[in-house]
């Protein structure tokens, strides 16, 4: 039961910090998982464990194993690499499409650097 409930504690210390790199609000995050703001706030709070489902939600919104949320495992060991498919996601949520990618504003390429630094 110990090792049970420091594995949950670990997963909610994990979210925020996850959350904070990936410069995100508790309600984007919300968004995702298609709950409450309120609702993920619980889970970084300790007051609500997500289920295997929104686990697996989670581990691909911030690019980590399921693993690396439930064990005492580094964060920097567990980051997925970054997927074409993920990374033209990243950039269409930052309003960018393959036709802007030519004439890129400074605050474009911003972003860009953002979404990169999540993934690396």
């Amino acid at each position: 039961m110990q090792v049970f409930l420091y594995t949950l504690v670990k997963i909610m210390e994990k979210l925020k910090v996850l959350r904070l790199e990936a410069n995100k609000r508790q309600i984007d995050v919300a968004g995702y998982l298609g709950i409450s703001p309120q609702a993920y706030a619980h889970y970084e709070k300790d007051r609500r464990q997500p289920d295997p489902k929104t686990l697996k939600k989670l581990a691909e919104y911030f690019n980590v194993s399921v693993d690396c949320l439930l064990e005492k495992q580094s964060l920097q060991e567990n980051k997925q690499p970054l997927s074409l498919e993920k990374f033209a996601t990243a950039l269409n949520e930052k309003g960018l499409s393959k036709k802007d990618i030519e004439n890129l504003s400074r605050d474009q390429w911003s972003a860009i650097a953002e979404i990169i630094r999540r993934f690396i």
